[in-house]
């Protein structure tokens, strides 16, 4: 019988000196748990970067499963400062495999992906609605690898499989 009023004394001290977890508040614009869906119901999507745009906002460049290729599309997804979904921009089959960096320089945002046929490197400039500005296709380059960036310009780290070597480039904005 002693060790039940034992017992059911520390659960009563443990009780009340439990915290009080109504007295914590989270703040959306510092930190948020978000789950987003969208109405295809066997797509698989893979976050890979994310950027926080001028407006408070945050870009997500994230890879999907195309049934149509062994490689991942790209598609760009616009959160509002709260993480509550805003837009959303999923690429042309074509351009596959976005490198894991959105890298900012003058207000636009870049990334690289290929393409799925020529497997040539693709620089994509994204604006801060997290809509495509431009697509440039980056001559010589294959495989891309890595994307970087020194302020000004972009360095980029891609494979050249003809001659089986890895190639690092300077790749200037304008």
């Amino acid at each position: 019988m002693d060790k039940i009023y034992t017992l059911l004394l520390f659960t009563i001290i443990a009780f009340s000196t439990s915290c009080d977890i109504a007295d914590n508040e989270a703040v959306p614009e510092e930190s948020f748990f978000r789950i987003y869906d969208n109405n295809l119901f066997d797509a698989s999507f893979i976050p890979i970067d994310i950027a926080q745009s001028s407006d408070g906002g945050f870009i997500v460049l994230s890879a999907s499963r195309l049934n149509t290729s062994n490689f991942t599309g790209v598609n760009l997804i616009k959160l509002d400062r709260e993480g509550q979904f805003v837009s959303e921009e999923q690429l042309d089959e074509q351009f596959v495999n976005p490198v894991d960096q959105l890298v900012e320089i003058n207000d636009q945002y870049y990334f690289l992906a290929m393409n799925s046929t020529s497997l040539q490197v693709n620089l994509f400039a994204v604006n801060d609605s997290a809509k495509v500005a431009d697509i440039t296709p980056v001559g010589g380059l294959t495989y891309p690898m890595y994307l970087n960036d020194d302020g000004q310009e972009l360095l980029t780290l891609s494979y050249n499989n003809n001659n089986k070597l890895t190639v690092l480039s300077r790749i200037s904005t304008d």
